[in-house]
C-alpha cells in the first residue's frame, strides 16, 4: 500500500514539475524572447531591435522628404511633416491637385503606419 502512494506521488510530481516548465515556456513567448524553434518555424518575421526601431523613426522624416522631393510634379517645400511612431503629421498650403498626390507618396514610404493629412489648398487668386 505504502508503494502505491509514493507512485502516486511521483506521478503528481512529475506532472507538478510538467506545469511548471510550460508555464516558464509560456512566460519566456511572451515577454519577446525567442530561441531557434522561434526563428525556424517563423523565418518570415523580421526581428527588429528597439535600437534600429529608435534609428528607422529618426530617418523616417528625411525618406519621406526624398520621396516628395523625388517627385517633379509636386512642390513639397511648402509642406512640414512630423512624425511620431510612424505616424506622419502632414501641414502646409499646397495646390488643391497636389494634396492626394504628396498624402499618397508618403503613404508609401516604408515605415509610416498612418498619415494625418491636414494640407490646406492655396486659396484661388480672384
Amino acid at each position: 500500500m505504502k508503494e502505491n502512494h509514493i507512485d502516486g506521488l511521483l506521478a503528481t510530481g512529475w506532472r507538478l514539475a510538467l506545469w511548471a516548465l510550460l508555464l516558464a515556456a509560456a512566460a519566456c513567448n511572451d515577454s519577446g524572447i525567442s530561441g531557434p524553434s522561434n526563428a525556424a518555424t517563423l523565418p518570415d518575421q523580421p526581428r527588429i531591435s528597439a535600437g534600429a526601431a529608435a534609428i528607422d523613426e529618426m530617418t523616417l522624416p528625411t525618406r519621406i522628404q526624398q520621396a516628395l522631393d523625388a517627385d517633379k510634379s509636386i512642390n513639397a517645400t511648402a509642406v512640414s511633416l512630423s512624425v511620431n511612431n510612424g505616424q506622419v503629421f502632414l501641414n502646409g498650403t499646397v495646390p488643391a491637385e497636389q494634396i492626394t498626390r504628396i498624402d499618397a507618396i508618403v503613404r508609401e514610404v516604408t515605415g509610416v503606419k498612418l498619415v494625418i493629412n491636414a494640407l490646406r489648398a492655396i486659396p484661388a487668386a480672384s
